[in-house]
């Protein structure tokens, strides 16, 4: 008599040894760490990529992109990590026209409620990068609304790019 034994992929991967977290993977990220101050080790150490200012780090940043935060992707997911950029909306044109030409990302559309890339990121690569996962790439997105009321209470778009307080930039690292 056979019986036949199903085990979830989860279970497996959850008993697997990790191995970011061996003691000379450990020692080459605390390392890394020392050399690249400005960048924060991600806490659960999911990655190999330090988590921070993606574009200052590994590629080019325009001026007046600031860098808000940086998280990590939930496990199993396709997104390794994601740096999160703001730019007021005066700056968003100069970003913009940064972003297509450098990374070819896609023009920003007013597209139902708020201006937005149309789905064509912007992408590099570098070598910490796909020396972390030959298969990972960064793209970049860019999007913005604002919501307002006038004085009857009424909610309104904002339409005018230059009125709206802040647009986000997302650079994202993710396995293909």
């Amino acid at each position: 008599m056979y019986y036949q034994i199903i085990i979830p992929l989860s279970l497996i991967l959850f008993f697997t040894p990790d191995p970011f977290h061996s003691s000379l993977e450990k020692r080459k990220m605390e390392a890394f760490s020392r050399e690249n101050p400005n960048i924060h080790q991600p806490t659960n150490a999911t990655t190999p990529i330090p988590c921070g200012d993606i574009l200052e780090e590994y590629a080019e940043k325009p001026p007046a992109l600031n860098f808000v935060n940086c998280t990590l992707g939930e496990p199993l997911s396709q997104t390794v990590l994601t740096a999160t950029y703001h730019v007021s909306g005066q700056a968003s044109w100069e970003v913009e026209e940064f972003l297509v030409e450098t990374y070819g990302m896609g023009a920003l559309k007013w597209v139902c409620c708020g201006w937005e890339n149309g789905g064509q990121y912007g992408s590099f690569n570098h070598e910490v990068i796909k020396a972390a996962n030959p298969n990972n790439s960064a793209i970049i997105s860019m999007y913005g609304m604002h919501e307002y009321e006038d004085e009857a209470g009424v909610s309104h778009l904002e339409m005018d790019r230059n009125k709206v307080p802040y647009f986000v930039v997302l650079v994202e690292i993710v396995e293909a």
